[in-house]
């Protein structure tokens, strides 16, 4: 019989992959059980997840580094993951069992209530999961489209990727020759745009932040930008942090991903430091719409840190929580449009009908 407990364990294991946005191995998953703003229970954010080979080196350590990223979450009940292909689900007893026994109470030491422990094999509906804790708690896994978190990422354009490297395969630069052919009209729209900050240009900047808009509108559509001049001058407007702050106002779901989209495709024709700023903004992008496994990929590539990437790595570091974020991003954002005369969003015949 379906019990309320093992409807309960699979709708948190269903969640996972959406929200990690990909089907995790060797891993240790942390979620957190919270209020939600209608008062239910819900999983909150953020969902941390680390190599399964850092909790069997040493548990006592790897509870305080996972558990440090939930310390301002109010945890109602902490579920904790294990996933491994190189164990089965039959096993008389359970694999890292004196292992996982000790992460657990060193997560109960740091104050944490209600630790459940989950051994999953891997995330194929239809294998048995079993409860450290509770022998007689197990289950199978159901179909992952079943779960609301599931339809919410299909809904808002995301895909969960088969693993992390197919996450990370979209991080893959253009041949050197492109990079170098775009680099020449960076530095000339570079230089253009400090002459115009100098000179106060105001209706010049504007423009540059409107063929921005113009080609997030063009992105929602597939349409991204292949002549090396104008990748070049989007290269630049968005390395510049007055004229980036303007694309963080609040959009839609699809409008984030076409901009995510424009960005990365810049960041694929752009050398450092351009490559590494780009890769910041898809970060924070990334972030701000929850999917924090995609920000953390994106932080992974960059090499030469400025300010706005170092911001954003401390943020996705301690696990701020993105509405936090949004608010701060999207004041900046009607700031930085507004010192540019420009409304704090495009008008929406720009958005929708290019």
């Amino acid at each position: 019989m379906d019990s309320t407990a093992t409807r309960m364990t699979n709708s948190i294991l269903t969640a996972v992959p959406a929200v990690v946005g990909y089907l995790p191995t060797e891993s240790v998953i942390l979620l957190a059980v919270v209020h939600g703003p209608d008062g239910e229970t819900v999983v909150g954010y953020p969902v941390v997840r680390t190599d399964l080979d850092g909790m069997l080196t040493d548990p006592a350590a790897a509870a305080r580094a996972l558990g440090s990223s939930l310390a301002d979450v109010p945890v109602l009940q902490l579920w904790v993951v294990i996933t491994t292909a190189g164990h089965v689900d039959y096993e008389p007893r359970l694999p890292f069992h004196d292992k996982v026994g000790t992460f657990r109470r060193c997560l109960a030491d740091l104050g944490f209530p209600l630790i459940e422990a989950i051994f999953l094999p891997s995330f194929i509906p239809g294998v048995t999961w079993r409860c450290y804790g509770d022998p007689d708690h197990t289950g199978v896994l159901p179909d992952l489209s079943s779960s609301p978190a599931t339809s919410a990422a299909v809904a808002s354009g995301r895909t969960i990727a088969s693993g992390r490297d197919e996450l990370a395969r979209r991080f893959t630069p253009a041949s050197l020759d492109v990079r170098t052919s775009v680099r020449p009209f960076v530095i000339d729209t570079l230089d253009g745009i400090r002459t115009e900050i100098l000179t106060r240009g105001i209706a010049a900047l504007a423009a540059r932040v409107t063929m921005v808009d113009e080609m997030v509108t063009r992105a929602r559509t597939g349409q991204l930008p292949q002549d090396s001049g104008v990748i070049g001058a989007l290269i630049a407007t968005l390395m510049t942090p007055m004229l980036r702050e303007t694309q963080l106002y609040h959009r839609s779901s699809e409008d984030v991903l076409a901009l995510e989209n424009l960005v990365l495709h810049l960041w694929r024709h752009a050398s450092e430091p351009c490559s590494s700023a780009l890769a910041g903004l898809v970060a924070v992008l990334a972030y701000l719409r929850g999917d924090g496994a995609w920000a953390n990929i994106a932080l992974a590539t960059i090499d030469s840190p400025d300010e706005f990437t170092q911001l954003i790595g401390r943020a996705v570091g301690a696990a701020v929580p993105p509405d936090q974020l949004r608010v701060l991003s999207y004041e900046a954002a009607q700031s930085a449009r507004s010192l540019l005369r420009l409304p704090p969003e495009p008008p929406i015949d720009d958005v929708h009908n290019g």
